[in-house]
């Protein structure tokens, strides 16, 4: 199932959610006895109600069961494991940005990247045939960054944190890649 193109809506239903996951519904039911990260409210109908984070909690276990083939107690390991660090990098954080310069620069720095503008940001880099590499590899890193700033000045609940874990390991990822491709071709 394509997630990147689901609806992104506040609140979901039970039936929204099997449908727009794949999770039959015995086993979303049994999943919110085993994980508490899935906390589904209800309405004054009785019936259950999913935030966005639940919708993302649902998808990354099923990630984690089905593709990773990770057991039950595996996958909330693991997903506790991704919560603390991000709390933690969070708490690191937000102890530099509650200091006044940073925390001034922050609040009148510029409005973090969309994904889009981010990986226009990257594909420039890669496509660059000639010029100061290592000038447009500073800038971008530079530009990270202040993004790291502006991100982690917030608040964030736990689907952000996990959402957040996510993107910095694709971000990881790509960064690697565009190191390889100025390598192979003699920027350096």
């Amino acid at each position: 199932m394509d997630f990147e193109n689901l609806p992104q809506k506040s609140q979901y239903k039970f039936k929204e959610i099997t449908s727009l996951t794949g999770v039959k519904p015995y086993v979303l039911r049994f999943w919110e006895t085993e994980f508490n990260h899935i906390k589904p409210k209800t309405d004054e109908n009785g019936q259950k109600l999913y935030s966005q984070n639940d919708l993302e909690f649902i998808k990354r276990i099923k990630h984690l069961l089905f593709q990773d083939k990770l057991s039950i107690p595996k996958a909330k390991a693991m997903l506790d494991e991704e919560l603390n660090q991000c709390m933690n990098e969070e708490n690191i954080t937000q102890q530099i940005v509650d200091e006044p310069v940073v925390s001034a620069a922050v609040s009148t720095g510029p409005k973090p990247y969309t994904g889009v503008e981010m990986r226009e940001a990257i594909n420039s880099m890669i496509m660059l045939q000639s010029g100061d590499v290592e000038k447009y590899k500073a800038d971008l890193a530079r530009d990270l960054e202040e993004q790291k700033k502006l991100i982690k000045a917030r608040q964030f609940d736990d689907g952000d944190l996990l959402r957040l874990v996510k993107a910095k390991k694709k971000l990881n990822s790509v960064l690697d890649r565009i190191d390889n491709i100025i390598a192979e071709k003699g920027w350096a």
